[in-house]
């Protein structure tokens, strides 16, 4: 049987692009109430921040866009910034992603969306169907409120639907405002509230996967993994100010990093096929999520990887941040763009559970 392949990818930042200076004075400006300490650990913390610039779909340099900050606005004044954009970013990444596919819409067989940002029912994948003129019985599945590793979840899926059926053309959708979705409540930490604010990125990334000549990565090997008692290190909650996540900074990496290699190794094993794979870790390319607060430091180590390994996520962490799920969607986007190309990949995100998802890739493109 034909392993499933992307044959396109598409992706939409935000509107509103800025660097972590201004953010910095944005989130002090905000804040008159710091103390000294306080404002010196904001400059501090912003230093060592690896992100330089970000994308939002609120202007926070306007006067009127910083109470969505903390709880001046909430959950039902914040949840309509998520109604107006979730759907507009999401159909601006299919409308890039169909067009380098080149096919029918009508010929798509199922549409997969993930989001945790916001609440509506039904969700952006039925405004889909009219935006881009998919087809009215096309099968929906939603994969909502995965955090990080959501956008490989619905991969792995699409990869199982492609092999249940070759004519089966999947549309994968991920949309995430994470810079709405943890706002400054009395229950997060002064660490969580600069992270969410100088670090993360809103955006959409779409892909079509199936069978067929072309493509641009064949999805060769894939796994999940819920790392037992680690609940607590990653949550998500509703409040009457929002979304939040709610992150334990150091258990968290380190229960992610110490199973990671392990991990790599299981989707190896789950590789059924007739290529050659080589047996180091050390020779494949890493399209790891780069997370927030040192993960993607401490998974580099625990698997002795040197920067070249994972310059294309070092790159999207610099210029972009973390968009929740669709990150590792940017990444791959990135790569196969890159004159610096490998020709096996393994695609990794963590989230919430904790979770791992993965995907052993083989570029096409690469000679």
């Amino acid at each position: 049987m034909e392993n499933p392949k992307i044959f396109s990818i598409g992706t939409k930042l935000a509107e509103f692009k800025s660097n972590t200076v201004d953010n910095v004075n944005v989130f002090l400006s905000a804040h008159p109430e710091l103390s000294n300490d306080q404002i010196q650990y904001v400059r501090e913390y912003a230093d060592k921040l690896p992100v330089e610039t970000r994308y939002t779909v609120l202007d926070y340099s306007v006067e009127s866009s910083k109470d969505y900050m903390g709880t001046a606005k909430n959950t039902e004044e914040k949840n309509y910034i998520y109604l107006d954009n979730v759907s507009k970013l999401s159909h601006e990444a299919c409308k890039v992603a169909l067009k380098e596919w080149g096919g029918n819409v009508k010929d798509l067989t199922h549409v997969l969306f993930s989001s945790c940002s916001g609440l509506k029912v039904p969700d952006s994948s039925f405004d889909l169907i009219g935006l881009l003129g998919l087809n009215e019985d096309i099968e929906r599945f939603s994969i909502n409120y995965q955090s990080e590793h959501g956008a490989l979840s619905c991969l792995r899926t699409a990869a199982q639907l492609s092999r249940l059926d070759s004519k089966n053309m999947i549309l994968v959708v991920i949309t995430d405002l994470p810079s709405l979705n943890v706002t400054f409540s009395p229950q997060a930490s002064d660490q969580e509230k600069i992270q969410s604010f100088l670090g993360c990125s809103d955006g959409s990334a779409a892909m079509v996967v199936g069978q067929g000549p072309g493509g641009i990565y064949e999805l060769l090997s894939y796994g999940n993994y819920v790392i037992p008692s680690t609940k607590e290190l990653m949550t998500m909650y509703t409040s009457k100010y929002g979304f939040q996540y709610l992150q334990k900074s150091e258990p968290f990496k380190t229960s992610v990093s110490s199973n990671i290699v392990n991990f790599c190794r299981t989707i190896l094993k789950n590789y059924e096929g007739l290529i050659q794979l080589p047996d180091d870790l050390w020779q494949y390319e890493y399209l790891l999520h780069p997370g927030s607060n040192g993960v993607l430091e401490e998974n580099m180590k625990s698997l002795s990887l040197k920067p070249d390994h994972c310059r294309h996520t070092l790159e999207i962490q610099k210029t972009i941040g973390n968009l929740c799920a669709p990150t590792v969607f940017f990444i791959m986007d990135l790569a196969r763009q890159s004159i610096f190309k490998s020709e096996f990949s393994f695609v990794i995100s963590y989230g919430v559970g904790i979770s791992l998802e993965g995907t052993l890739l083989r570029n096409l493109q690469f000679k």
